[in-house]
């Protein structure tokens, strides 16, 4: 199944017929099969068709923890274009800020690199495949990315989170040798901040478009997708951001009382809420 931005209509149709009504998914293990099978498959055409696989995700989706996910990953394919992903990929971030655990760092050795350190925040650390990390601060940090199986890489599962069904973990690197080859192209990484917002969001609309009993809510959540599609091919309008963002708020809050089939939206839909104070106090 491929779509592009062009066929909103066609999923449309689909959506309002509920065709990706599936019943529940319980677990990542059965999103993650899901996904694979139906989702990560469009075709890739820059922000398009990253958009329509978040999208796609959403309307399957019966969950916010499963709308995150939707989001996260073209995120992080549109970040980091000039690799192409074959599996789900996690961007771990954090570390540890109490001193106790070491951060990432890197040494060159062999026309290589060796890895060192922790990060302490891997999302959905149960399936992904490819752990991208930043090692090093400032001009010297470079951006890795690290198969699963890769020798001297450690992930462990943690407790979970607020979106409890999304498995986090634990990313710890001992001596990983690296190539030429897992060095990424970091010139855009600056956007994956806000990338990863948008294509949560317009996971959200999916979500909303998929299970919802309102009309004019429905018809309001394409017309949102439509909006943020404009946005991530052609960045940089920051008054139109804020409006998609208020926009979007205003949507969960009106949808709660008219989705069906959600679980959890009373608690989970915070997912959605904590990106607008950020979005509200950008400056130009």
């Amino acid at each position: 199944m491929t779509h592009a931005t062009e066929d909103w209509n066609d999923l449309a149709a689909q959506a309002a017929s509920g065709f990706f009504l599936q019943g529940p998914i319980s677990n990542e293990a059965a999103f993650y099969d899901l996904a694979r099978a139906h989702v990560d498959q469009v075709q890739i055409d820059q922000a398009h068709g990253l958009l329509a696989r978040a999208v796609l995700g959403g309307l399957y989706a019966d969950r916010f923890a499963w709308v995150f996910l939707a989001g996260y990953q073209p995120a992080i394919q549109h970040t980091f274009l000039n690799r192409a992903f074959d599996d789900w990929a996690s961007f771990a971030v954090s570390e540890d800020r109490t001193g106790e655990l070491p951060p990432v760092t890197w040494t060159a050795q062999d026309n290589g690199f060796v890895v060192n350190g922790v990060k302490t925040w891997v999302a959905g650390v149960e399936h992904m495949r490819h752990l991208i990390v930043k090692a090093g601060r400032g001009p010297q940090a470079r951006y890795f990315v690290i198969d699963r199986a890769q020798s001297g890489l450690r992930l462990s599962t943690k407790r979970e989170g607020f979106l409890a069904e999304m498995t986090e973990g634990i990313a710890e690197l001992n001596n990983v040798r690296l190539s030429q080859d897992d060095l990424l192209d970091a010139a855009d990484v600056k956007q994956f901040g806000t990338r990863e917002f948008l294509y949560i969001y317009g996971a959200f609309c999916g979500l909303v478009a998929g299970h919802c009993n309102a009309d004019h809510l429905v018809g309001q959540a394409w017309s949102l997708i439509k909006r943020i599609g404009q946005i991530l091919e052609v960045p940089g309008d920051l008054a139109e951001l804020k409006a998609v963002d208020v926009a979007i708020q205003q949507l969960r809050r009106e949808g709660q009382s008219q989705v069906r089939d959600v679980v959890g939206w009373e608690n989970d839909q915070r997912l959605i809420a904590i990106y607008s104070k950020p979005i509200q106090a950008r400056m130009m």
